[in-house]
């Protein structure tokens, strides 16, 4: 995804209220395809094979993504958005580059934005893994602005003297302080919770879509419907008739 006007960014503040109304974006359709998802991941797990996968990180700092079978879909037992990120979900599919396993150390990961990313993948011991290190830094960029977002997080700028490493907890903890919301939040998981539950509170306040144009195609705003809250609260409809029409994992 590119922004084609950066000469809106005039200050700190316009960089982060981008990423912050980015990312309300980016919760609200993860939120909303985990709700269609706890659905069909009990009632029919073999169709969410191909697309629902774990996401952790080993002692070294090597991000492992797993593929899930049915019964290890239907044993998550998904009731909620909470479940998404307690289980370390993410929505993958492979490519040529990107495939299933242990990922490499100081390797370039292009993250889809837009494929669900529900996950937080911890390292209890020390550094995160290289996938799941580029979707957190913006998604701290979002939240706490650049300065006490993003560096305290990709640089070592939060290390205590006499001390070489920090761990995955220790960091954000410190970064929580930093941000005066230390009260609110204990570990990442914490915080991905709010985030979700946030937007979900403020979903109907979303106005309707006006016709826009995306790489030289114009597309038309719906005059059909009188609120877009319409596509959440029928979300699991919407999915099944698409699931009719086309493989589920072009969609999510």
């Amino acid at each position: 995804m590119t922004n084609t006007t950066p000469y809106q960014f005039k200050s700190e503040q316009d960089l982060q209220n981008y990423f912050k109304n980015l990312f309300d974006l980016v919760y609200l359709l993860e939120a909303t395809q985990a709700k269609a998802l706890i659905q069909l991941t009990q009632n029919k797990p073999e169709r969410a094979v191909d697309f629902l996968a774990k996401i952790t990180t080993d002692s070294s700092g090597q991000n492992n993504i797993q593929k899930l079978n049915k019964e290890e879909i239907k044993r998550l037992n998904l009731n909620s958005i909470n479940d998404f990120v307690d289980n370390d979900l993410i929505i993958f599919t492979p490519t040529n580059t990107l495939k299933y396993g242990i990922q490499r150390k100081d390797w370039y990961y292009q993250i889809p934005m837009f494929k669900a990313f529900w996950a937080t993948a911890e390292n209890k011991t020390g550094s995160p893994g290289d996938y799941s290190f580029r979707r957190i830094a913006f998604e701290l960029l979002a939240a706490f602005c650049y300065q006490k977002g993003m560096p305290p997080y990709v640089s070592n700028m939060m290390l205590e003297p006499g001390k070489n490493r920090l761990t995955y907890d220790e960091v954000f903890q410190k970064i929580f302080k930093l941000n005066n919301v230390d009260y609110k939040y204990k570990t990442f998981k914490d915080f991905k919770k709010a985030m979700y539950k946030e937007v979900l509170a403020k979903q109907d306040k979303l106005k309707k879509i006006n016709d826009f144009n995306y790489e030289y195609t114009k597309f038309q705003g719906s005059s059909k419907i009188e609120t877009p809250s319409f596509y959440f609260k029928n979300v699991d409809k919407i999915v099944e008739e698409i699931l009719k029409e086309i493989f589920i994992i072009h969609i999510l």
